[in-house]
């Protein structure tokens, strides 16, 4: 079985606390062949106490784990936030122009340079509607962002994190097609036209109340043209690596993926599902 984890964070984003090295052991003794360590570049984020990364020792320690680690392949990666101002996109753009990542998602943790965890977005409004609000967001950001700098779009499924604090009554929180269906088929309709892929998430099965998702919206990518994805436990800790990777699989398949991509200096290769298994 070839398995892959395309969405971990290390030490060097301001909200993981887990060092590469333990990120990497965790991940061997799951027998995990390749990772991908995909730290924050989100800036102008002024929550949380964020810092930005020093991607200058972020790429020598990542140098001296793979001397180190020779047992597993360990790729370049970046979580860059691309919903933020013109300013600090422009910056975001200058830094994965400089830096030879193997693989970058770009992903929306804002809305117009908000928060998502604001509660100002939520009053006087229910989860579909913030749904729409979010994917159309999305959308905007990616039309004016260098689509030649990132390979995927990130879990498009995130509202549903703050959606646990926002809105209680909503108690199986589901991010389901039906909510923004005709803003996600301009999602995807735009993700396939640049020639990049979705990723299978897995973290939002951690949360409370949460099953893995029947994702109407992976089906639909995949009746649209969509044939390959990444996976990525977005871990934070180092028991998250690799998780629900075997379920993302068979939710991939079952929805008519055909293939898994990993990426060296930003240039995919397909391995088919069947091998992931």
């Amino acid at each position: 079985m070839f398995s892959t984890d395309y969405h971990v964070h290390s030490s060097h984003s301001f909200d993981c606390h887990i060092s590469m090295d333990d990120q990497i052991c965790n991940a061997i003794n799951k027998k995990i062949q390749e990772i991908c360590f995909t730290d924050h570049i989100e800036l102008g984020f002024s929550e949380w106490n964020y810092q930005e990364m020093d991607l200058d020792a972020y790429f020598f320690q990542i140098q001296k784990c793979r001397e180190k680690y020779p047992q597993i392949a360990i790729k370049t990666g970046a979580e860059a936030g691309i919903t933020c101002s013109s300013s600090d996109l422009q910056r975001t753009v200058d830094l994965l122009q400089k830096y030879p990542f193997d693989f970058v998602i770009a992903s929306s943790h804002r809305i117009n340079n908000v928060t998502l965890f604001c509660p100002d977005h939520y009053e006087n409004r229910n989860f579909p509607d913030f749904c729409k609000e979010y994917i159309q967001n999305l959308i905007s950001s990616l039309k004016i962002f260098d689509n030649s700098l990132y390979n995927c779009v990130g879990h498009i499924d995130l509202p549903i994190k703050p959606a646990l604090r926002f809105f209680p009554d909503f108690f199986w929180k589901e991010f389901k097609y039906e909510y923004a269906s005709d803003e996600i088929d301009e999602l995807i309709k735009l993700i396939i036209s640049y020639g990049k892929c979705l990723e299978i998430n897995t973290a939002s099965w951690l949360l409370p109340n949460r099953q893995a998702p029947e994702c109407k919206w992976l089906k639909r990518y995949a009746e649209m043209g969509g044939e390959y994805v990444t996976f990525g436990s977005d871990a934070h800790i180092s028991s998250g690596i690799g998780k629900y990777y075997r379920e993302a699989v068979i939710l991939a398949l079952e929805s008519g993926i055909r293939y898994l991509a990993i990426f060296k200096d930003r240039q995919p290769e397909y391995i088919p599902l069947s091998q992931c298994l």
